[in-house]
């Protein structure tokens, strides 16, 4: 069962809000004595190192902390491969807030062991998930994975039912989106006035002076390594060979023929219709089945039972290929039957069915179409072995002739291996000089700084996928290493240019802008002005032009204006000013403008008043506006409830 805390009469209800930046949107649940890394990378056993945060009763060891920062970077990574990456700081900050929100979690809301079992045997996919944790003897946490997310379900269905939105709520709301804006602008660019800045010396040692903290390095390492891939150990002609040995295993199944007998759903059936649909469709399947134990006919069954169209044929659709049926139907025909079988209820928009699949029709499949599969079982079979083995042979050749001595032995000659350097970097580094990103190699990134300076030492990287298959060994040696601190200015002057420059480029574009605005005279348009405008000496673009911008209305949550760009204080201004008002400039978020009103569009309250439609669209989305702002009041008491203490330095 799941229990609530209450507070002032009132039920406080947890919306579990471990975010995909821990478990891609699975969740944990904790209990005191449940250590968060084991549970969230599935490993056993103590840690050996000194516990730095304690939140409420439970306790992250250094080491533990440090994967948290690591995997959320590794998210970070994955989904923004080429833009910006929070700092380090953010990072911890974030992880910091997640195992808060865990704990409350942990503290305020659990789920009985029966129910989670119940609702993962009841779907598929959760089953088939469950029995592969369950074979690797990890059934424990992919349990507690599916208890926070029901948790979460349950925990938001009852706080729907506490939040209403009156009639005045939703006109004002109504007005909101539907007051709109439309600017033309004038725009320019910070980005554009970058080269037509100079940076002395002296001006940036003395910005560097002022700001040292924000150019602070963590320990940094230099890296000699050779990288063992497993796919160096599988060529093209072992997979053709295996595909040629092999080749009745390759085929795809390219069309079935099912039959089916439909419980059908009335469309507009309330929850309680639903319910007692399912029941029937429960009784029926138990029929069907007695009934084909006695030898009767699915055909005839499907005619006397079923409720869809088909019941006139027996049930039968004839034959069909993928994508002709509902993502469950098709599911059910093409990956779990064998012909012949009778399926449990599988359920669809419609209804509930029970499937026969009658016959699968295949076509082989060709060596391309198959050769990166193949490739990919014989990397995970031999060549993970075969690297292994010749990864433990160049470590003790290595540590006795060196780098250089050791790849020229005989036994290396064929995988033509290197030696290379990184280059000094730190943990925070997205890549791994002339190694990759950090998303791939996360695993050397932990592991590497943990090594002695001067030691050879094999390093196992894996996937960061949720298979964690081997990527490849590297034989490493730390060569050299600087310790966390303030760098000097040589190190880091680079940086301290390119900021210094990107601070002038912001005022260099506002008072370009400036000057323009200033030449304004009364009645005329941003056409008008745009004309007069002169480019500053050196600068490499030397015209501007009027664009427009998007309609749009007021948000309190984002500043993006469609066409132009983001400019909080464009936004604003918009809904201050008269129609073909100007104004400038205006600062944006990489850029700054001068606008001009050219559109404003008034709500049509009448509308609202005589659309049901349009009343049921706002007050959908004003509620869950509420219920947010709701939660997160509730969340704050809740938190405020929770001990933190923070021993990191």
């Amino acid at each position: 069962m799941i229990l609530f805390l209450r507070q002032k009469g009132i039920a406080q209800f947890f919306l579990v809000a471990v975010t995909v930046l821990f478990l891609g949107g699975s969740v944990l649940l904790l209990d005191s004595s449940f250590n968060v890394l084991d549970g969230l990378f599935g490993r056993t056993g103590n840690l050996g190192e000194e516990t730095v945060l304690t939140i409420g009763e439970t306790k992250i060891t250094r080491r533990a902390f440090e994967d948290y920062v690591s995997n959320v970077t590794r998210y970070y990574e994955q989904q923004n491969q080429s833009g910006t990456l929070p700092d380090r700081e953010t990072v911890e900050n974030q992880v910091k807030d997640q195992l808060v929100r865990m704990e409350v979690l942990r503290q305020n809301a659990t789920l009985d062991d029966s129910e989670v079992d119940r609702h993962i045997q009841s779907d598929s996919n959760w089953l088939s998930t469950y029995n592969l944790y369950a074979n690797s003897g990890n059934a424990t946490i992919y349990r507690d994975q599916i208890r926070g997310q029901l948790s979460e379900s349950m925990l938001r269905d009852k706080i729907q039912a506490l939040e209403l939105v009156t009639d005045l709520e939703i006109e004002n709301e109504y007005r909101r989106q539907n007051h709109k804006a439309k600017l033309k602008f004038i725009q320019f660019r910070n980005s554009d006035y970058n080269n037509t800045v100079e940076v002395a010396d002296e001006e940036a040692k003395a910005h560097f002076e002022q700001n040292k903290e924000k150019y602070a390095k963590k320990d940094q390492i230099n890296l000699k390594f050779v990288k063992i891939s497993p796919q160096d150990f599988v060529s093209d002609d072992d997979v053709r060979t295996y595909y040629d040995d092999n080749r009745n295993r390759y085929s795809e199944v390219t069309s079935v023929k099912a039959s089916h007998i439909l419980k059908k759903i009335p469309e507009g059936a309330n929850e309680k219709k639903k319910l007692e649909i399912k029941t029937e469709a429960v009784e029926l399947l138990a029929t069907i089945r007695k009934a084909i134990d006695e030898n009767k006919q699915f055909a005839d069954l499907a005619k006397e039972y079923s409720e869809g169209p088909s019941k006139t044929n027996g049930g039968s659709l004839g034959y069909f290929e993928r994508g002709k049926m509902v993502p469950s139907f098709e599911r059910a025909c093409f990956d779990e039957l064998e012909v012949g079988e009778v399926s449990d209820l599988v359920e669809s928009e419609f209804g509930y069915h029970i499937i026969k699949l009658e016959d699968k029709k295949s076509e082989p499949q060709t060596f391309i179409e198959v050769k990166k599969d193949i490739k990919d079982k014989l990397v995970k079979i031999t060549g993970s072995s075969e690297a292994k083995q010749i990864a433990e042979e160049l470590e003790f050749d290595v540590d006795m002739d060196g780098y250089d001595g050791a790849i020229e032995n005989e036994l290396y000659a064929k995988l033509k291996l290197t030696v290379e350097e990184t280059g000094f970097f730190s943990q925070d580094d997205s890549t791994i000089p002339n190694v990759g990103s950090k998303w791939t190699y996360g695993d050397l990134l932990e592991k590497v700084f943990d090594v002695e300076v001067g030691s050879v030492d094999l390093i196992e990287v894996k996937k960061s996928s949720g298979s964690r298959e081997l990527e490849a060994y590297f034989i490493a040696t730390v060569i050299d290493k600087k310790i966390e601190g303030i760098p000097s200015f040589e190190n880091v002057k680079d940086k301290v240019v390119d900021d210094l420059k990107s601070e002038k480029a912001k005022e260099l574009a506002l008072k370009d802008a400036n000057k323009l605005f200033n030449q304004l005279t009364e009645s005329e348009s941003l056409d008008d002005l745009v004309s007069r405008y002169i480019a500053p000496e050196g600068l490499s673009r030397q015209n501007l032009e009027v664009k427009e911008s998007g309609l749009f209305s007021l948000s309190a949550t984002s500043d993006y204006i469609s066409n132009m760009g983001s400019s909080k204080e464009a936004m604003f201004s918009a809904f201050q000013m008269k129609s073909n008002e100007i104004r400038g400039p205006i600062q944006g978020s990489s850029d700054c403008f001068i606008i001009q009103l050219t559109e404003i569009d008034e709500p049509d309250i009448g509308k609202l008043k005589n659309e049901i439609r349009e009343q049921l669209k706002v007050r959908k989305s004003l509620l869950q506006s509420k219920k947010n702002s709701t939660y997160n009041n509730w969340y704050s008491a809740m938190r405020q409830q929770i001990e933190v203490k923070d021993e990191r330095l």
